[in-house]
């Protein structure tokens, strides 16, 4: 069911997340991925990485309501790392490193026009840089 995933210690939680990812990134598509209320534990980041025609929405449905935990082997870089994409929306939803990620969210672009990353209700917990910017 996801041919990405390579090992027994890849939680589910980050096998659907990713899945999703993968499928506006792969198809160009247009619209959100959205973590209902729960906590959603991950034992590698989240990537997503879009296009220039991409407009993607990552949402919750409120901070501290829906939160993505990292709990994989600590020295990891990032909770969520957003690639390449034009305009990303992250909404609504807390990050938490579990103080094992360097970053909770990291944007890099790479030779994207006018790359627009909006965070509006983002939260980081339990991190040593919430947020980081690549541009490459």
């Amino acid at each position: 069911m996801y041919p990405f995933a390579t090992a027994l210690t890849q939680e589910i939680d980050w096998a659907a997340a990713q899945k999703a990812l993968n499928v506006y990134s792969t198809l160009n598509l247009n619209g959100r991925v959205h973590f209902p209320n729960g906590t959603y534990l991950i034992a590698e980041e989240l990537v997503y990485i879009g296009t220039v025609a991409s407009n993607v929405r990552i949402t919750g449905d409120a901070v501290r309501a829906s939160t993505i935990r990292f709990n994989g082997a600590a020295g990891a870089f990032n909770v969520l790392r957003v690639a390449g994409s034009s305009h990303t929306i992250i909404e609504n939803i807390t990050l938490d490193a579990n103080a094992r990620a360097k970053h909770c969210f990291y944007a890099e672009n790479y030779d994207v026009p006018n790359p627009d990353v909006g965070l509006t209700g983002l939260s980081c917990y339990n991190v040593d840089f919430n947020y980081a910017v690549g541009i490459g």
